[in-house]
């Protein structure tokens, strides 16, 4: 391939030899919109000596996460959350990863969340006994919260995770406190330097000692209960009929609990801010709450009912993605149009981007909810919106996430509205996930 003729892309030119590490790492996502609306659907940029290439249009993203995956792998300096996850499925690679992924599946199917969906309803509530009118709360981490204690429960079936929410929550931020620096193309400088963070360190032996105890009771008291440890406990390869040794149960079980309450908690706040933002969207969600619900507690055969209010979450990931930005490293050399992705060289291509892109939303910026409604998003291209990634690596948990986040909506909305705190200013702070900058402070007014 490299001897054919190919045509070099766009992009933002430098001569320094560490090429553009510093505009990307003041401001990942800035720097990646900027370039985008400079240089069109294929950019190229440098981070030191290694090439990344941005994709923006749907056709060449689903390519590079379906069509070819098998040609490309996680980004080297990702390998680094091992040191945090070990070799769970956000981690793992290849074979195992498949493996992996075919055992743990049976915990999210359809007549799960008819397990978890009560656990869910029944948190939110207790959030919104809690609340008192007039008080200004950090949204994010009542979200954060809220989100931690059932992914708790539903892991390990017991309060215990909620009973400790704030000292894990510290833990789990510990522990991440570097990742954000290898779950990009900024990793990819990383990788091969000691991360010897004692907040890092001191996070994740704290986790560790949480989940092993745990698992040492439960497995000690051969316990059976309807939750996702037991599911993980139980598992058994297809091929060989082995089951998870305690290290994978561990790996697997953490990953969940970070992935399954970060992102959908930052998914939350993003939606309690756009409802705040649009008072007609808010009416018309509150609308269909009553007329569905009548007052009772929300439950799994409603979230089918709840078109509208699965609309305004889905048009607040749009515009808000959590995961804004996935990474790939290509294996082989890679042709995009009629350009050479060479081995070796990473692609960026990032959901806060293309789900943002005027080719494919009308008024991109604007929250309208209603795009969604009755087969509006029929005649877009696939991945034209991708919050949960696609291909092999689609996020494992989408029905859990969907389920949650619009159970919760349905219980907290009918009570509360969430007005932004007068004055302030939201920003954003894209890290791992797209967290709002400082948090989200919010007034509590009772319904």
């Amino acid at each position: 391939m490299r001897g054919e003729n190919f045509k070099t892309p766009p992009g933002p030119k430098t001569w320094l030899p560490w090429g553009h590490l510093f505009s990307f790492a003041s401001n990942p996502l800035g720097f990646l919109i900027e370039i985008a609306g400079q240089h069109g659907d294929v950019v190229h940029f440098r981070i030191r000596q290694r090439d990344v290439f941005l994709l923006k249009h749907p056709q060449d993203i689903e390519d590079v996460l379906v069509t070819h995956q098998k040609n490309f792998v996680k980004n080297p300096g990702f390998q680094t959350i091992k040191r945090i996850l070990g070799e769970g499925l956000l981690s793992s690679q290849g074979n195992f990863h498949l493996r992996q992924r075919r055992m743990i599946q049976p915990a999210f199917h359809r007549q799960r969340l008819a397990v978890y969906a009560p656990v869910m309803s029944k948190h939110a509530e207790r959030v919104s006994a809690d609340w008192e009118p007039g008080k200004i709360v950090d949204v994010f981490q009542e979200m954060v919260r809220l989100t931690l204690a059932i992914v708790g429960e539903a892991l390990f079936g017991t309060d215990q995770v909620k009973e400790q929410a704030d000292d894990i929550s510290q833990a789990i931020n510990d522990a991440m406190s570097l990742f954000h620096h290898v779950t990009s193309p900024l990793g990819l400088l990383l990788e091969r330097l000691p991360l010897r963070d004692r907040r890092f360190e001191a996070g994740r032996r704290q986790l560790d000692a949480a989940i092993y105890r745990i698992i040492q009771s439960r497995r000690s008291k051969e316990v059976n209960r309807e939750d996702l440890l037991s599911i993980l406990l139980q598992a058994r390869d297809e091929n060989g009929g082995s089951r998870m040794s305690a290290g994978q149960v561990r790996d697997e079980a953490l990953t969940l609990l970070l992935a399954g309450h970060e992102t959908t908690a930052v998914a939350l706040t993003w939606t309690w801010f756009l409802l705040s933002q649009n008072p007609d969207a808010e009416a018309k969600l509150h609308g269909e709450l009553e007329q569905v619900l009548s007052g009772g507690r929300p439950s799994l055969e409603d979230v089918s009912a709840l078109n509208y209010t699965r609309a305004v979450l889905a048009e607040a990931l749009r515009l808000y993605p959590p995961v804004y930005m996935i990474g790939r490293k290509a294996l082989d050399d890679y042709r995009v149009r009629d350009y050479l992705v060479p081995a070796d060289a990473s692609i960026v291509m990032s959901q806060f981007i293309t789900q943002r892109d005027g080719r494919f939303f009308a008024d991109p910026d604007r929250f309208i909810p209603g795009r969604w409604i009755d087969g509006g998003n029929r005649d877009r291209p696939r991945f034209a919106y991708f919050p949960f990634g696609g291909g092999a690596r689609l996020c494992i948990g989408e029905p859990f996430a969907w389920t949650e986040a619009i159970l919760i909506i349905a219980t907290l909305a009918p009570r509360w509205r969430l007005r932004l705190e007068p004055g302030y200013q939201v920003e954003l702070d894209p890290r791992v996930t797209l967290r709002p900058n400082g948090g989200l402070p919010m007034v509590l007014e009772r319904r």
